[in-house]
């Protein structure tokens, strides 16, 4: 409800609610109504005797004002004039006794005119004692203290201030410090790709400074120029090396050996041939492959990448087997079986191949019909 209504709607049930009969009947339920003229005393009226103008419904002991006539104040001037002279005269007339009480009628006190006090009275000087006396020597010692005092606290507020100022500025001079710090770190965490600052620059109008930049330039442009011939010879190898990978694909070239052994140029010719993207790191295009050899299990039998998973010494076996037992045409005797002689690195034994295990001193070696003359090959020790 908007505050404009609000006040509408509360006049309007007060003035239905807020009546003069209902306030009466509370009154006169709590004993205030009616009004007892007489609850109040004329020591109640006492404080304004002197400052009261209306004198309407007042008790008949309430003082009137009586204004003199000429005559009378002079009368009274004389009489003040009097008493001035004698000071010792003793003006309580009360205990003399009151008004006449034949006086029916109202009574009327007039207000005296009090005389004024003698300045020699009102501002007299009280003697001074011991006591004063050190009070007003020590009067301006206190001053003094309390002045002193005064300035020690401006000063210390001062003071104060100051501290929190420079509390202020050193705490935002030791974030900055601490900025400062953490990349001054991570500077020389990471190279920095900005030049250096040339500390001995000279002017160029100078000789030995014109020869200095020459200088400079000429090594400048010596390094431009075999950065960008590194640069196109890496290019001329990109593209010789895509062309060897186009003509890579169209052959039947097999691959062998462990893929973890590969650089990263073979493994992005390997790549290449799987339709496997080739950018990346070298641990990641060698993740690709495996993820795509997992993904093509057939892959495995294929005999371009056969080799890849550790079969490529199988095609060899045979031929290298026949070299070996061309060459060794005799056999060779050792005098004891302490020390019998270690296989020859060019003569490997398949996995596939059953090596009988004799009980006597010599051991014989399987036949290969289409690779040896019928003649076995024996060593004279016997093998554990």
């Amino acid at each position: 409800m908007p505050r404009e209504n609000f006040v509408k709607e509360y006049v309007t049930v007060r003035k239905a609610t807020f009546k003069t009969s209902t306030i009466k009947s509370a009154w006169k339920k709590s004993g205030a109504w009616p009004v007892n003229r007489n609850v109040f005393h004329d020591d109640d009226y006492a404080p304004s005797i002197p400052y009261s103008t209306h004198a309407s419904c007042v008790p008949t002991s309430y003082p009137s004002i009586h204004l003199l006539s000429d005559d009378e104040q002079s009368h009274c001037d004389d009489s003040s004039n009097d008493e001035d002279d004698q000071p010792d005269l003793d003006l309580n007339n009360d205990n003399n006794g009151g008004p006449s009480s034949s006086s029916s009628s109202r009574l009327h006190h007039v207000m005296p005119r009090f005389s004024p006090v003698p300045s020699h009275q009102f501002y007299a000087i009280p003697p001074t004692t011991p006591t004063s006396a050190r009070g007003s020597a020590r009067r301006p010692a206190l001053l003094g203290r309390k002045r002193t005092y005064d300035e020690l606290e401006k000063e210390n507020d001062n003071l104060w201030g100051i501290l929190e100022r420079s509390e202020a500025n050193s705490q935002m001079a030791l974030e900055q410090l601490r900025d400062a710090t953490r990349k001054l770190n991570a500077k020389e965490t990471r190279r920095s790709k900005r030049p250096k600052l040339n500390v001995d620059a000279r002017c160029l109008t100078s000789s030995e400074g014109l020869a200095l930049s020459k200088k400079q330039q000429e090594e400048k442009n010596i390094e431009m120029q075999r950065k960008s011939e590194a640069q196109a010879a890496r290019e001329a190898k990109d593209k010789e090396r895509q062309q060897a990978r186009q003509q890579l694909s169209a052959t039947t070239a097999v691959f062998t050996g462990s893929l973890n052994s590969k650089r990263k140029e073979d493994l992005k010719d390997i790549a290449f041939t799987l339709g496997v993207a080739q950018d990346g790191t070298k641990d990641a295009i060698l993740t690709r492959i495996r993820e795509h050899f997992n993904t093509h299990a057939g892959l495995s039998a294929d005999p371009r990448y056969r080799g890849l998973f550790g079969r490529s010494h199988t095609s060899t076996t045979n031929s290298t087997l026949n070299s070996a037992a061309s060459a060794s045409s005799s056999v060779v005797s050792y005098p004891s079986t302490s020390q019998a002689p270690v296989y020859p690195s060019y003569l490997p034994l398949s996995p596939r191949t059953n090596v009988p295990v004799q009980s006597h001193s010599s051991t014989q070696l399987p036949q290969y019909s289409s690779h040896f003359d019928n003649s076995p090959v024996t060593y004279p020790y016997h093998i554990p």
